[in-house]
């Protein structure tokens, strides 16, 4: 709930959205940016049950940030990186569909059929 509150997931979109210049360094800031949007909204939507902490499903909270996502522009931003290809160390393409999913969250997952 904290990170909701900070704001955490437009806050991951200001700074990719800031990198998005040329670079491999930026292209690494890029790919971590779209990593932790895309494990933050998994663990909203599925929840967490590991050694670190463990915590239900939060729809709720996955959908205040969805709207913290679209206040920051980071929709378009994501649309914008599904056509940088990144450099051979990075598939920022390929992370940028998997925020996208993650965010909309399109999982079908075994334990909900």
């Amino acid at each position: 709930m904290e990170l909701v509150n900070i704001r955490y997931a437009g806050i991951q979109v200001i700074a990719f959205s800031i990198a998005s210049g040329q670079g491999e360094e930026q292209d690494e800031q890029i790919w971590n940016g779209l990593n932790r949007i895309s494990w933050f909204f998994c663990c909203l939507y599925e929840g967490r049950n590991n050694r670190e902490s463990s915590f239900p499903r939060q729809p709720i909270l996955a959908k205040r940030s969805q709207e913290q996502i679209e206040e920051e522009g980071g929709s378009e931003e994501i649309e914008t990186l599904l056509i940088n290809k990144g450099n051979q160390n990075y598939n920022i393409k390929g992370n940028a569909k998997w925020a996208k999913r993650s965010i909309l969250n399109h999982f079908i997952h075994k334990r909900q059929l």
